[in-house]
């Protein structure tokens, strides 16, 4: 099975962060690159880590050794009741991995209800607007490089450009169909692909509607997506699994610290638990009860350096 990698945007989006705070978090070493500059998914755990660890006054991680399954409930329930007798309702989390997971169940449906119009007309508008650039400069590019129209190559490269970029032109050249019509197939191929029609299925907006103005992401016919009141475009899946990613990953940050707000807690069998130097090491707990066992020599070390690290407190019980 393959790792998932994320590109630096891609990374930005499930992290609900910026994409220049993640070159920055990169440039300090906070997050890796992996094989090809992509970024590992392990590094996006560790971000979620980080978050968590805000929040570290608030987690108690208890450590015992050789319990059974009946005794590990029975100190799970005894803890319950101490908090319940100081008036505190603590969270339970079996490992760090579920406080993800918990968090991630609770924020799927907050998510994609809460998608901003606004945002993703803006993102549907910019892909065309991008796309339509890109397509337009090709095809603007081969036909003078071909020499296909002559008439069209011998013309001030201003006025050619508009005719191929806007469908306009003060000229009359017997070319001119063709090339209109071969670039209305171009923009159609985008406005479908984005998903930019009406009921009707034609273009929300014809290509000789569209100015300098428009490209450069304002006037009257942008704003009529991004304003105050804006039309709802049809969704593009493509462009929809990017918003809501984003929007995933900012309420994800928002209910983990939700989660670890009040008080919570872990209890690790340290014989049933493979995950143990992780959990000490982590700095999620602020508090780690440490009750009467035998305990591996590597787990006393990790302790030691957790304690010495002076943001976790060891208590022997």
């Amino acid at each position: 099975m393959v790792d998932k990698h994320y590109t630096q945007r891609g990374f930005a989006a499930a992290a609900g962060i910026s994409t220049a705070t993640v070159v920055q978090l990169i440039k300090s070493g906070r997050i890796q690159k992996g094989e090809g500059g992509r970024i590992p998914a392990t590094e996006l755990r560790k971000f979620f880590i980080d978050v968590m660890r805000k929040c570290s006054a608030n987690g108690t991680l208890m450590l015992c050794v050789g319990k059974s399954d009946d005794e590990v409930a029975e100190l799970k329930q005894s803890v319950d009741e101490s908090y319940q007798a100081n008036g505190v309702v603590a969270r339970y989390f079996a490992d760090i991995n579920e406080i993800i997971r918990t968090a991630a169940d609770y924020t799927q449906s907050e998510a994609s209800t809460k998608i901003n119009i606004v945002k993703y007309n803006k993102q549907v508008l910019d892909a065309f607007i991008k796309k339509y650039k890109s397509s337009a400069k090709e095809y603007f590019s081969n036909l003078v490089s071909s020499g296909r129209f002559p008439e069209f190559s011998n013309l001030p490269a201003s006025v050619a450009y508009e005719i191929v970029f806007y469908g306009k032109s003060a000229v009359d050249l017997s070319c001119m169909s063709v090339i209109q019509n071969e670039m209305d197939s171009r923009y159609r191929v985008i406005i479908d692909e984005l998903c930019l029609t009406g009921d009707n299925n034609a273009p929300l907006f014809k290509r000789t509607d569209l100015d300098a103005e428009f490209y450069n992401k304002s006037g009257a016919i942008y704003n009529l997506f991004v304003g105050d009141d804006p039309v709802l475009l049809k969704k593009c899946d493509s462009i929809l699994q990017e918003v809501a990613q984003s929007a995933l990953g900012s309420h994800l940050k928002s209910s983990i610290r939700s989660l670890l707000d009040d008080a919570f807690y872990t209890i690790c069998n340290v014989d049933g638990e493979d995950n143990y130097l992780e959990l000490i090491s982590s700095g999620v707990y602020g508090r780690i009860l440490v009750k009467d066992g035998d305990y591996p020599a590597e787990l006393e070390i990790a302790l030691k350096f957790a304690e010495g690290s002076g943001n976790c407190a060891v208590t022997r019980i």
